[in-house]
């Protein structure tokens, strides 16, 4: 569990997780729904990690948004239309259209995912 930024306790959980294909600077990508047990406040982060560079040198970023509850259906019915949601190198239409969502998510107003 992670700490919500909104109600301050540490309810904050990944409800589901959909893996992208790697990019040019992202070993691991994947686009999660979150939401709080607390507060009921739910959004999306993302989670990236590259393994590139010197053999101990590990990079993450994780980060959240909350969202309205209408957008977040939208996504979750997109998520529904994969068939193999933890396969980053799915070509489905869903994963094309998460690819572009997850970019901009990324420009949103985000906050660290933190334990």
């Amino acid at each position: 569990m992670f700490k919500c930024p909104r109600c301050e306790e540490e309810q904050l959980e990944i409800c589901q997780s959909f893996e992208l294909p790697p990019g040019a600077r992202w070993d691991e990508e994947s686009l999660q729904m979150i939401a709080c047990n607390s507060c009921e406040s739910a959004g999306l982060a993302v989670y990236q990690e590259s393994r590139r560079g010197a053999s101990d040198e590990e990079s993450v970023h994780h980060e959240g948004a909350f969202l309205p509850m209408k957008e977040l259906m939208t996504v979750r019915a997109t998520l529904l239309l994969c068939p193999e949601p933890s396969n980053g190198r799915c070509g489905c239409a869903a994963h094309k259209e998460l690819r572009g969502l997850t970019d901009a998510v990324l420009l949103k107003k985000l906050f660290p995912m933190k334990r």
